[in-house]
C-alpha cells in the first residue's frame, strides 16, 4: 500500500511539473477564486500572490489580489505594497498600474490618485492596450467623457480584433455628441467574436444611442402607458383612440406615432399604419423602432423585398435589434439565398443564444449548404435541447447524408454511428416518430 502511495505521489508531482508556466498560473487562478467563493480569503490571497510571482504582469491575478484583499479588509496592506513598488521602480508601467487599480477598487478620494497613476502607466508604455483601455475606463467613470475618447480610440487601435475596447469607446463617442461615431463602433462588435457579456453592454449601449423616450414629456406618459396597457390587452382600437388624443396634444411625438402604426396594423388598417410609421421615422431620423415596425408590416404582407430595406434602416439606426436581424433572415430566405439566411441567424444568435427556433433553423441552413458548422450546430442542439425529438432527427439527418456520400471506410462508419445513436434518441423519445423510423431503416442499407 505505501508503494501504491509513493508511487502516486510520484505521479502527481511529475504531472505538476509537466504543466506549462500559463498552466500553473491558471490552475492557482482558478483555485483562487474556488477559495474566494468559499470565503477562505486568507487561503485565496496566497493563491493570487504565488500566481503573481510567477507573472506579475497578468491582470486576472492582480485584480483577484486586489478584490480579495479588500473583502478581507486588508486593501490597505496592497495599497502599501503597490506604492512601495512604484517608489522602488518608478518607471515601471506596471507598478504604476497594480497601484492605480488598487487606489481605484478603495474609490471615495483614492479614485483621484488612481486617475494620476493610470495615466502614468498608460504614458510609460504607450503600446500597451490594457493600460490605456483601463486609463479610458476610469477616465469614463469619473465623467472625463472628452478625456476618455482619445484613450480609448488608442486603445481599439492597440487591439482591433477584441470587442472589449469599443464599448465604452462607444459611449464616451455618444457623450459628446458623435453619435454616428459610436454606432460605427458598436457595428464592429458584432464582428469580432464578442463575449455573451460584451453582447449584452453593446445591446444596452445601442438602446440607450437609440431611444425612443428620450425627451418624453412627463405630461404625456400616463396616457401613453394606458395605451400602451390597452394594446397588451389586445384592445386596439381602445389604444388607438387614446394615441390619437396625444397626438392632438402633442404632434411631434414620433413613438406615439410609431405605436399608434402598431394599432392600425392590429386593426388591419395597413394604409393607415403605413401613413403613421413613416410619419414617425420623419419625426425622428435616428430612430429605428419605427422603421423597424413599418419593415415586419411589410414582411407580414408577403412583400420582403420593401421590408429588407426597412430592416437594414432599423439597423443602421440601432445595430443590436434583434427582431430585425431575425427579420433579415426571414427576408433571405424567402429571396432562396440560404447563405445570407444562415448568415443573418448567426448574428440573430449572438444576440437571442437560447432560440430554439432560430437554432434549428440555422442548424439545417448549414446543413443544406454543407458547411462544417453544420455537424457542431446539431451536436449542440442535441445536448442542449436533448428532450426534443426533432433535435435528433435534424441530427440524424446531417450525419445520415454525410454517411451516404463518404467514401472512405472509417469515416463512414463514425457518420453511420452518430445518424443511428440521435435516431434511436428520437425513437426514445417519439416511439411513434414515423420519420425517425423511416430514417433508421434507409440507414441500415447503406454500404457499410
Amino acid at each position: 500500500m505505501m508503494r501504491i502511495a509513493v508511487a502516486a505521489a510520484a505521479l502527481l508531482s511529475v504531472a505538476c511539473a509537466a504543466q506549462s508556466p500559463a498552466q500553473r498560473i491558471q490552475a492557482r487562478l482558478e483555485k483562487a477564486s474556488a477559495l474566494r467563493d468559499q470565503r477562505r480569503l486568507s487561503e485565496a490571497v496566497a493563491l493570487y500572490d504565488e500566481a503573481l510571482a510567477l507573472a506579475p504582469h497578468d491582470h486576472v491575478a492582480l485584480r483577484g489580489y486586489v478584490e480579495t484583499m479588500q473583502a478581507a479588509g486588508r486593501l490597505s496592506e496592497a495599497e502599501a505594497r503597490f506604492a512601495r513598488a512604484v517608489r522602488k521602480a518608478p518607471n515601471d508601467a506596471w507598478a504604476h498600474e497594480a497601484l492605480g487599480v488598487t487606489l481605484y477598487t478603495a474609490g471615495g478620494a483614492a479614485a483621484e490618485r488612481a486617475l494620476d497613476e493610470l495615466a502614468t502607466a498608460a504614458r510609460l508604455a504607450p503600446e500597451e492596450a490594457d493600460f490605456q483601455y483601463r486609463y479610458g475606463l476610469l477616465l469614463l467613470d469619473s465623467g472625463r467623457h472628452a478625456d476618455a475618447v482619445p484613450v480609448l480610440s488608442r486603445a481599439t487601435e492597440l487591439e482591433p480584433s477584441r470587442a472589449r475596447s469599443r464599448l465604452p469607446y462607444a459611449v464616451a463617442l455618444a457623450r459628446t455628441g458623435r453619435r454616428e461615431e459610436a454606432l460605427r463602433q458598436l457595428e464592429q462588435v458584432l464582428k469580432l467574436s464578442p463575449t455573451r457579456d460584451e453582447m449584452a453592454r453593446a445591446e444596452k449601449a445601442a438602446r440607450q444611442l437609440s431611444d425612443p423616450f428620450r425627451g418624453f414629456p412627463s405630461a404625456a406618459r400616463e396616457q401613453f402607458e394606458l395605451a400602451l396597457g390597452a394594446l397588451d390587452r389586445d384592445a386596439p382600437a381602445q389604444a388607438q383612440e387614446l394615441l390619437d388624443q396625444l397626438i392632438e396634444k402633442f404632434p411631434e411625438l414620433a413613438i406615439v406615432h410609431a405605436t399608434a402604426g402598431l394599432c392600425a396594423a392590429k386593426m388591419d388598417e395597413i394604409g393607415r399604419a403605413i401613413v403613421a410609421l413613416r410619419r414617425a421615422s420623419e419625426l425622428a431620423p435616428d430612430l429605428a423602432e419605427p422603421r423597424l415596425y413599418l419593415a415586419e408590416l411589410y414582411l407580414s404582407r408577403a412583400r420582403a423585398d420593401e421590408a429588407q430595406g426597412h430592416f437594414e434602416a432599423a439597423l443602421g439606426r440601432n445595430p443590436f435589434l434583434a427582431d430585425a436581424w431575425l427579420g433579415l433572415a426571414k427576408c433571405a430566405l424567402k429571396a432562396g439565398d440560404k447563405a445570407s439566411a444562415a448568415d443573418r441567424y448567426g448574428t440573430f444568435l449572438l444576440l437571442r443564444p437560447d432560440n430554439f427556433d432560430a437554432l434549428v433553423t440555422r442548424a439545417g441552413l448549414l446543413g443544406d449548404l454543407d458547411r462544417p458548422e453544420a455537424g457542431p450546430a446539431w451536436d449542440a442542439l442535441a445536448t442542449t435541447f436533448a428532450r426534443k425529438p426533432e433535435t435528433h432527427i435534424g441530427r440524424a439527418r446531417w450525419y445520415f447524408g454525410r454517411a451516404a456520400r463518404e467514401t472512405a471506410p472509417a469515416p463512414r462508419a463514425e457518420h453511420r454511428s452518430k445518424a443511428r445513436e440521435a435516431l434511436e434518441k428520437a425513437l426514445e423519445l417519439d416511439p411513434e416518430n414515423q420519420a425517425a423510423a423511416a430514417m433508421l431503416a434507409e440507414l441500415k442499407k447503406l454500404p457499410r
